[in-house]
């Protein structure tokens, strides 16, 4: 077989138990394809390898044209950090299980599960789909024995595609509903109220769920002189997130007397400082 690499080098977590024998099996198989093996300095030595050269990972790095990594996280990062001068491919072989890698994944997580938590973080398509995808990466990183289900197999193989599938079609529609809205928003702002509200309701339509498509009807219905369909996108809103200021302040905006003064001062108490509410009368 012919191949543009001709010498490996071999790199192993030699502390993991039973790793000579697969580093051994692995070296054999290089070589039965023509491959002259070198061992990494320490992986030799802690392993009792003598059968092929070992050289220091600088050697490696100016007489090899491919490293095979047997390890976590830690063993590829650690070599990739003494071979990248040296633009040395690597090829990894994992015998890892929650390492370095997998802790950034689970912060990311962990991160976006904290702030979802105080703020509507998941309306953002790109931030909740980001975090899926750690979530995904954390589940199948997981060793068996912490696993609630086995991840092989043709029906968990399936299911997983499915639910690939799924997230696919939630950022679409969250894409379609969030571009919507932000058209209707730029329609608003050069008084364009038809298109506003044509822009606002597509943006209902896909995302029915979202407080701020709701707002954005309300502003364009109020900018046509529809105060009471406005008051009713906006009450629309506010039972969807009851904690934005922003919806009450527009249900004030589009009330009168009692009603006004109840919805300004919720949108106060909400958020004290914010200077559109602080200047409304």
């Amino acid at each position: 077989m012919s191949t543009r690499f001709r010498h490996a080098a071999l790199v192993g977590k030699f502390q993991s138990g039973g790793i000579r024998e697969e580093l051994e099996s692995i070296a054999r198989f290089l070589g039965a394809r023509g491959l002259r093996v070198s061992l990494e300095q320490d992986t030799a030595l802690h392993t009792g390898i003598t059968a092929w050269p070992s050289l220091d990972a600088d050697a490696l790095g100016a007489q090899c044209d491919i490293a095979v990594v047997l390890g976590g996280d830690g063993t590829m990062l650690g070599i990739a950090r003494q071979l990248a001068r040296h633009g040395t491919p690597l090829v990894g072989i994992n015998q890892g299980r929650l390492g370095f890698i997998t802790d950034i994944a689970f912060g990311a997580f962990a991160a976006f599960l904290l702030h979802a938590g105080a703020d509507w973080d998941w309306q953002m398509t790109a931030i909740t789909l980001t975090a899926l995808t750690c979530a995904v990466g954390l589940l199948t990183s997981a060793p068996t024995s912490m696993r609630a289900f086995p991840l092989s197999g043709r029906g968990v193989r399936a299911g997983i595609l499915v639910a690939i599938a799924l997230l696919a079609v939630c950022a679409l529609v969250g894409l379609r509903g969030n571009a919507a809205a932000a058209a209707s928003q730029r329609a608003a702002s050069v008084d364009h109220w038809a298109a506003a509200e044509g822009d606002a309701r597509t943006a209902v339509t896909w995302e029915p769920w979202s407080a701020d498509a709701r707002i954005a009807l309300g502003v364009a219905l109020l900018g046509e002189g529809r105060d009471a369909d406005a008051r009713t996108a906006f009450r629309a809103a506010i039972a969807r997130e009851p904690l934005n200021w922003e919806g009450w302040f527009d249900l004030a905006r589009a009330s009168t007397g009692t009603a006004r003064q109840t919805a300004l001062a919720r949108a106060k108490q909400l958020d004290p400082r914010e200077p559109q509410v602080n200047a409304f009368h």
